[in-house]
């Protein structure tokens, strides 16, 4: 059975707790099964008839009042005994610190030895009456008084003057025993063993993507949590600095993943930046207009040779595209779909004496005429479709060899740049009279269009060697970056449920995948999830009033003597704690041995 000098080596960072306090936590934690007047006894501390089961408990010895003549001649001894008090708070704290300085013992541990005997210096039934009526006055009085406790004792901690006044005190006891047993929260039947492997899992992640995340972070524990946001509120920053510079970190590595990600992909000008988007449209279009044009050069030199061998002057009927423009209502032809008029008329041009045929040139031309004026995404695309598969029709089989193959290349233009609505507005923007403006490219090709479409204009841009090759790197790396500017916003700081639905979208539509391929997609995935740990609080963490906190600080604050200029032992204490708490919370690994992360045995 250890001593309580042994556990008090083992547990140094509790110097600031009574011997009773903490030898009552590890007996109700870990030793339970043994009496607790045999376990006080073999760790060598003595407890109280109350604390202590099997003792017998004699009724208090009634002691005669002192009456007011005694109390009054009293008063010289009673301002001695509250000078004292004060002297010997005020003693404590230069000599634990010298001590600590010299020989290495925790300041906290001298101090209470010295407020211990300044403590017990005996005083006559009357000086304890008066004492008792002044310490019974203390909450109203200024912070530089004294407290002095109901015994005649100056009230050396907030856990000494907790043990005194209930039910305070009991809350005091049940905070260190949840201190020295990190008791989990509660959880459903059978969730710790998953719990610890989430936390494992998110240390793990982190790891990965060199985001640094703190302990309540990692384990996901409200009260840690809680903890660490009224750290982060402390009006001593210099205290919680490791909590706060990890806090400035974790923002910093946030950005250097989005970085790290957009150079994997090749990508060299893609920025969160919207100014750099007219630059990745430039990247795009160019390689993307070459191959347009390359496809009508090679079926135009088709159409040639099959005009030159005389394949194109046949003759075909048009009655169909005839019959299909007079069915639509004359507000469709020439207001909702003026392609249709101008069809028509294209064809008495070509056709003055109405003889219902015209030659496959001729018709050729009235389906360019088509494909000039139909924009992509109104009603002229749509009624232009329709017209040109009747043209298709009206000429299958004619003409000789030459015309066929011709036939066949235009048929592949049309379906690689007219027949996907995307491809369609990107090179059918030229000039001033671009449909897709060069800065709005990305949005267009990766943001408004289906996987499908990137899909399509993927492998033109791979066929268009090297440039489109370096297009796609582009938009792969300006997804990236969009999505860093949806995290961060303007100010840098990171915010997750912009962030949140700007993957989800891309991972509902499955672009994450065609874009980054298995691997990226789990990266930008995994990002995500790190995101949401580090900036994401269970309910109930922020905006928290730690009452519990902030009465402890009261009561250390009216436990000594306070003297402009010098630090009192409780703020030393309490200082002390503030630093041991910042410095776990941002330097706990939940892929450390356990043995590194606990403080029990």
């Amino acid at each position: 059975m250890p001593s309580i000098l042994e556990i008090r080596e083992k547990f140094p960072m509790y110097s600031e707790v009574s011997d009773l306090e903490l030898v009552d936590a590890l007996h109700q934690k870990f030793y339970s099964s043994i009496p607790k007047a045999d376990f006080y006894k073999q760790t060598g501390i003595a407890g109280t008839a109350s604390q202590i089961p099997g003792t017998i408990t004699l009724p208090p010895k009634q002691e005669k009042e002192p009456s007011f003549f005694e109390r009054v001649g009293a008063l010289p001894e009673t301002a001695a005994r509250v000078i004292y008090g004060g002297l010997t708070s005020m003693a404590a704290a230069p000599i634990a610190l010298g001590k600590e300085m010299l020989t290495g013992t925790p300041k906290e541990q001298t101090a209470r030895q010295i407020m211990e005997l300044g403590g017990n210096v005996p005083a006559s039934p009357a000086t304890q009456a008066n004492l008792q009526t002044v310490g019974n006055l203390t909450p109203n009085l200024p912070a530089f008084i004294p407290v002095v406790g109901q015994s005649g004792q100056v009230v050396q901690t907030a856990n000494a003057l907790a043990n005194r006044v209930a039910p305070i005190g009991q809350r005091a006891v049940q905070t260190v025993q949840n201190a020295l047993v990190r008791a989990p929260e509660p959880q459903m039947s059978g969730g710790g063993a998953a719990l610890t492997q989430e936390a494992l899992l998110r240390a793990e992640r982190a790891q990965r993507q060199g985001i640094p995340l703190t302990k309540g972070e990692q384990t996901q524990s409200l009260a840690q949590q809680q903890l660490e946001q009224d750290l982060l509120k402390s009006n001593k920053p210099q205290l919680v600095a490791p909590l706060t510079n990890l806090k400035q970190q974790q923002q910093e590595a946030i950005g250097r993943q989005f970085q790290r990600l957009t150079e994997a992909t090749g990508s060299t000008v893609a920025d969160a930046d919207p100014i750099y988007l007219r630059d990745v449209g430039k990247l795009v279009d160019k390689p993307l207009m070459a191959e347009y044009e390359k496809s009508i050069a090679n079926y135009r030199s088709k159409y040639n040779a099959a005009d030159n061998a005389g394949e194109t002057l046949q003759e075909v009927p048009y009655q169909s595209l005839k019959d299909y423009i007079n069915k639509q209502t004359p507000t469709t032809r020439t207001s909702l779909a003026p392609i249709l008029q101008d069809t028509l008329e294209q064809l008495k041009i070509n056709d003055p004496n109405n003889t219902g045929n015209i030659s496959i040139r001729a018709l050729e031309d009235v389906y360019q005429n088509i494909g000039k004026k139909a924009q992509p995404g109104t009603p002229n695309s749509n009624y232009g479709k329709e017209l040109k598969n009747l043209i298709d029709q009206s000429t299958e089989g004619a003409g000789g060899d030459l015309y066929k193959e011709a036939r066949a290349a235009r048929r592949q233009f049309s379906k690689e740049f007219d027949d996907v609505r995307a491809v369609a507005k990107l090179v059918g923007s030229k000039g001033e009279d671009r449909l897709v403006r060069l800065s709005d490219v990305f949005d267009n090709v990766v943001l408004g269009s289906s996987k499908e479409d990137i899909q399509h204009i993927t492998s033109l841009l791979k066929r268009a060697g090297p440039e489109g090759e370096q297009a796609i790197n582009e938009l792969k790396g300006q997804t990236v970056q969009w999505l860093k500017g949806q995290a961060t916003g303007v100010n840098g700081v990171t915010k997750f449920d912009n962030f949140r639905r700007a993957v989800d979208k891309l991972e509902r539509e499955d672009k994450l995948t065609e874009l980054f391929g298995k691997d990226g997609r789990e990266q930008i995935l995994d990002l995500r999830d790190t995101v949401r740990d580090a900036t994401v609080k269970k309910p109930g963490a922020e905006n928290y009033s730690n009452t519990a906190s902030a009465l402890m600080r009261g009561l250390e604050k009216m436990s000594a003597l306070r003297i402009p200029g010098a630090q009192t032992v409780a703020e030393m204490r309490q200082n002390a704690i503030t630093k041991k708490q910042a410095k776990e919370a941002a330097t706990f690994n939940a892929l450390a041995p356990a043995n590194q992360n606990k403080l029990v045995p």
